[in-house]
């Protein structure tokens, strides 16, 4: 499979953007992102009266500690959303549809690389990790159902918003300046990573959680470049955040929503070592799935 695909898309950006108007927009997204998801996330605590202004129960909020913390995360990524529309108005003239694609093709390739990944990753939870990772059940599998439904709906917005913006918008608009794919791809993907790093959360453990996000961030790259839509960028990233958040995640910190947790936090240095290979792995096969299916 070659990147000819992506010419559509490349296309679309190329006659609405130059350099200047590119840095502007990155420049603008990032303050206007962060106000508006704080925006987005105070309405929700504010409406559904849930941390009733308690530091303490914010904090809760911020480290996904519960279900419900965890669904108001998700769902304040509406505010990246909503300022990327703002900024590709303002600075390019577009709309988030054009970052998209033809609305058929994404649904289709969308539809089958899920599929593909989501049959993968079953295979994937059913193999014995060993013995170095035990799993507790935290939730009865009724109660867990519950939270299901909405839950895959915030995973939806979260995981759309960083599509369009990383592969959406930044990549497709870069490639229109730049033909060299080792920029167009390596740079968004690079910022994706480092915007995962986060020392007070993962601890020493903080870089080797930015250089799995790069990598991640490659393989949407590559399969969003084949396919020439982001349906199934959208789509492994929508199998891979439900398998993090719905299934089994190590304990203490966005574990609110899983129906198992590892028995280890994600800043213990050793145990993370031993754990993110198998992530890495998984992100492979996730990437070598998406391609066997658009290939066909």
């Amino acid at each position: 499979m070659s990147y000819a695909p992506y010419e559509t898309l490349i296309a679309a950006a190329r006659e609405k953007t130059t350099p200047v108007r590119l840095v502007l927009g990155v420049a603008l997204l990032a303050p206007i992102s962060m106000i508006l998801s704080a925006f987005v996330l105070g309405f929700l605590i504010g409406a559904l009266g849930f941390a009733g202004g308690d530091d303490e129960a914010m904090g809760a909020v911020l480290n996904g500690r519960s279900a419900q913390a965890v669904l108001l995360l998700l769902f304040s990524f509406t505010g990246y959303i909503l300022a990327l529309a703002i900024v590709l108005r303002l600075v390019h003239g577009r709309h988030l549809a054009g970052l998209i694609g033809p609305a058929p093709l994404t649904l289709d390739q969308g539809r089958r690389v899920f599929l593909a990944v989501a049959a993968f990753l079953v295979v994937f939870v059913l193999v014995p990790a060993g013995e170095g990772f035990a799993l507790t059940r935290q939730h009865a599998f009724g109660e867990w159902v519950i939270f299901l439904l909405p839950a895959l709906g915030g995973i939806l917005v979260q995981v759309s918003a960083e599509e369009l913006v990383f592969r959406g918008y930044f990549q497709s608009h870069l490639a229109a300046l730049v033909r060299n794919p080792l920029i167009w791809m390596g740079a968004p993907a690079l910022l994706f990573g480092l915007l995962h790093y986060d020392v007070r959360t993962y601890g020493d453990n903080a870089w080797l959680i930015v250089l799995w996000a790069i990598g991640f961030g490659l393989a949407a790259a590559d399969i969003t470049a084949r396919a020439g839509t982001l349906g199934p960028a959208i789509a492994m990233h929508v199998a891979n955040n439900a398998l993090a958040f719905l299934i089994a995640a190590p304990e203490g910190y966005l574990d609110g929503l899983a129906l198992y947790t590892y028995d280890f936090p994600i800043r213990d240095s050793s145990r993370v070592l031993e754990w993110l290979p198998q992530e890495a792995l998984a992100t492979l096969c996730m990437w070598l799935c998406a391609r066997l299916v658009l290939r066909r």
